[in-house]
């Protein structure tokens, strides 16, 4: 069934996807532009647990180094803010023995400079789908792209949802996803040149197989006891729980633990362990774990990667169907990584227009 005609398809909603919707209609606002979206929530790798809980479950922290990220911001009217790191670290020795010290920022997991974004960088993706919607682009979720199709004047791109299969014809399509995901669950006609789908599936996606816990509190009861949040974990003695940091918007009243923790961790053990870090913890009014295995294919990286390489941006189907994403920059695996694919391509895309 074709549903609809578009100038613009795009694939994915992370900030790398959402920001060139944004910038395509900021420039050119009689363009019909579509944001497709497999998950059932926009953002990607930047995901927040809640609207009134806004700790990041993925990305979150960006350094001084990042001028388009912070372009962005000051144009959202979004701030940032040092993360927190005051106080006493503790580190797990063994099941029943702990040191509490001070190592004077050594464990903090962003390491020295690391600022996060007010909101959660997920606010970010949700200012920009607002922004999308605002000047007449679509956002649509729980649409799970298959194929792509080279039409004589078009292409189509066909997807499943949880009503039916559709097709969307458009002019030219950007797909702002992993690249490894993109070779490996998109089908194309033509057929994707062989050392591009190669180097694409050998392109292991960043933050793939990574698992990330929050812990929420009502107050901030650890300043109680001088501690910073900053541990070694429970996984060094066959835990689950990695690192642990201060991950609270003091400003806006918000407190939790952010965690980084093994694929085996569940809601239960997170808890459990976190009362073997910090004897003290009261009952956290919420935790949630999310295991970032939907984003990438079996394997770790391993250094041989082509991050930033052009065959990962290389255009296919007549040169209409185009490649972002932070995989596709040199910045890979920063926020500026997103933010810039996401200014290249719809420069590339305006121009094609």
């Amino acid at each position: 069934m074709i549903e609809d005609n578009y100038d613009v398809a795009i694939v994915g909603s992370g900030v790398s996807g959402l920001l060139a919707a944004s910038e395509i209609l900021r420039i050119r606002p009689q363009t019909s532009l579509i944001v497709l979206e497999r998950n059932s929530t926009i953002g990607g790798r930047a995901r927040v647990v809640s609207v009134s809980s806004p700790f990041d479950l993925g990305g979150c922290w960006t350094w001084g180094g990042d001028p388009n990220l912070n372009a962005l911001l000051k144009r959202l009217n979004i701030s940032k803010f040092c993360q927190p790191q005051e106080g006493l670290d503790v580190i797990v020795d063994s099941p029943v023995s702990k040191r509490t010290i001070d190592t004077f920022g050594q464990l903090i997991a962003c390491g020295p400079g690391g600022h996060r974004i007010s909101g959660g960088l997920g606010g970010v993706a949700a200012a920009l789908c607002r922004e999308v919607e605002h000047l007449g682009g679509m956002v649509r979720t729980n649409t799970t792209v298959t194929k792509i199709s080279s039409m004589v004047s078009k292409l189509r791109v066909s997807a499943s949802t949880p009503i039916r299969p559709i097709s969307i014809n458009a002019r030219f399509v950007l797909i702002a996803a992993p690249p490894q995901l993109v070779a490996s669950k998109i089908e194309f006609d033509p057929p994707i040149p062989k050392a591009q789908r190669e180097t694409m599936k050998a392109t292991q996606t960043w933050m793939a197989h990574t698992g990330k816990a929050i812990a929420v509190y009502q107050s901030p009861w650890w300043k109680n006891f001088n501690l910073s949040l900053c541990s070694t974990g429970t996984s060094r003695v066959h835990g689950v729980i990695d690192i642990t940091w201060d991950n609270s918007d003091y400003s806006e009243g918000k407190f939790a633990i952010g965690m980084f923790v093994q694929q085996s961790a569940t809601t239960e053990k997170v808890k459990e362990e976190l009362k073997q870090i910090f004897e003290n913890a009261p009952e956290p009014t919420d935790v949630v774990v999310k295991i970032w295995d939907d984003i990438g294919l079996s394997g770790v990286r391993d250094g041989t990667e082509s991050y930033g390489s052009e065959i990962l941006r290389e255009s296919v189907c007549d040169s209409r169907c185009l490649f972002g994403g932070t995989e596709t920059e040199n910045e890979h695996g920063h926020v500026e990584g997103a933010v810039l694919s996401g200014i290249r391509s719809s420069k590339r895309i305006l121009k094609l227009l």
